[in-house]
């Protein structure tokens, strides 16, 4: 048996917020492609486009943030898989900010 302990916490958290992250991202690209395509009406995709890329940014952030957490070790936890729980209330902010994109 071996020594090495693999430890899977967070990882389906850390792979929903790359998801969301590359989704917000692809919206923002279409967006700002439609926009140049169309410069006559290019108000209303340059709005999505820029809304798209911070949602996508501030993804980003909150995925380096846990990231950080859980690759320093600290602080253990023992029990339940508290980390993945926190995918749910995730792919909450991602439908309402998908809502919210799709409102613009």
């Amino acid at each position: 048996m071996s020594d090495i302990a693999i430890r899977m916490d967070g990882l389906i958290l850390l792979a929903v917020l790359a998801a969301s992250a590359a989704i917000y991202g692809l919206i923002a690209l279409l967006a700002w492609a439609t926009a140049l395509a169309r410069p006559a009406m290019a108000a209303r995709p340059r709005k999505i486009a820029r809304s798209s890329a911070l949602m996508g940014l501030s993804t980003l952030a909150g995925f380096a943030a846990l990231f950080t957490l859980w690759a320093s070790g600290s602080p253990v936890h023992h029990g339940p898989n508290w980390l993945d729980a926190l995918a749910w209330p995730w792919l909450a902010l991602f439908g309402a900010g998908c809502w919210g994109l799709a409102r613009l």
